[in-house]
């Protein structure tokens, strides 16, 4: 997939599983986050043995082609007095509880991330010849534009991208960069 400039949204799928990855080391770090290091591996495991919710594969699955093997003393809730060594004790339960909330997390953020992304959106219909102006990602002080054009569309590329001709060059361009233009004839 190729992703356009200053547009890190067209990598959305990258960018909403780092945020995910930080949101569990948060969670399972302690106050002073100085353990999430120690975290990591568990953070991870429970990331790809998890059924996201929109396809409801993990990411294993979708890697590997099969199921995750996850001992079923992980799906069990958590439970104390175990007769093992300290360190089976304190692995079984932390990943108990990571798993838990990682399922937890994910179902809020998902939903939080969409609701959000939904006030914002304001989809605009774009053809070859039009008129548009393009955000100024170059400002150097507060007085510039904020917009710089018009530009004409030469190609569009769907969903999200069109080309614009911009100083003699075709530039490819996100449509959340763009608005359209109207010319006022006097």
């Amino acid at each position: 997939m190729q992703t356009t400039a200053y547009s890190p949204m067209t990598n959305g799928t990258l960018e909403r599983s780092h945020k995910t990855l930080k949101e569990y080391l948060r969670n399972f770090s302690d106050e002073k986050t100085e353990n999430w290091c120690e975290m990591l591996s568990y953070a991870m495991y429970m990331y790809n043995t998890t059924p996201h919710t929109a396809h409801k594969f993990t990411p294993y699955e979708l890697v590997f082609g099969i199921q995750p093997v996850v001992p079923s003393s992980f799906l069990k809730p958590p439970s104390t007095g175990y007769s093992y060594c300290d360190y089976v004790n304190d692995l079984r339960t932390r990943m108990q509880e990571a798993r838990q909330m990682a399922k937890k997390h994910l179902i809020e953020a998902k939903v939080k991330s969409k609701t959000n992304y939904d006030k914002h959106i304001n989809p605009i219909e774009l053809e070859i010849g039009d008129k548009v102006l393009m955000k100024n990602m170059k400002k150097k002080n507060k007085l510039e534009p904020n917009w710089i054009g018009p530009y004409e569309i030469v190609e569009v590329h769907e969903p999200v991208n069109v080309s614009i001709m911009k100083n003699n060059k075709v530039v490819r361009v996100h449509m959340n960069h763009l608005q359209s233009f109207k010319e006022i004839n006097d």
